[in-house]
């Protein structure tokens, strides 16, 4: 009795999904808004704390900085720029590639974006 009880045992620790890998590194992203033109493109850094991501967006000179929740695949990401405006953005991870969408509070705009990770060897992005 004790022996099957330990396969089973093994049998369900080993048919349990993998958890998902911690998202922490670098990443170029890109993205496109309705309104925006020519899309536009940064670096992203994000890195974890307990059960949360910390994320910070450099495009152009700006720092955006945001606070993410991962489940699974997906992460819910709440952001704010350097005069306190923010938004919220929501993303799915593919492989290595995250891709969703975002807005900023009180507008009625949807934008897209996708974060791939970086080159490692000093290339540009």
């Amino acid at each position: 009795m004790a022996f099957a009880a330990l396969l089973a045992a093994v049998a369900l620790a080993t048919s349990a999904p993998a958890a998902p890998r911690d998202p922490s590194g670098d990443y170029v992203f890109e993205g496109s808004c309705p309104t925006i033109a020519p899309p536009y493109r940064g670096r992203l850094t994000i890195r974890r704390e307990g059960a949360f991501h910390f994320l910070s967006f450099a495009i152009d000179g700006n720092i955006l900085t945001g606070r993410g929740l991962m489940t699974g695949r997906r992460m819910a990401v709440e952001f704010r720029d350097s005069n306190g405006g923010g938004g919220l953005m929501q993303m799915r991870r593919r492989g290595r590639t995250w891709r969703g969408s975002w807005a900023f509070f009180g507008q009625q705009e949807v934008c897209r974006e996708s974060w791939t990770p970086a080159p490692h060897n000093g290339d540009s992005y």
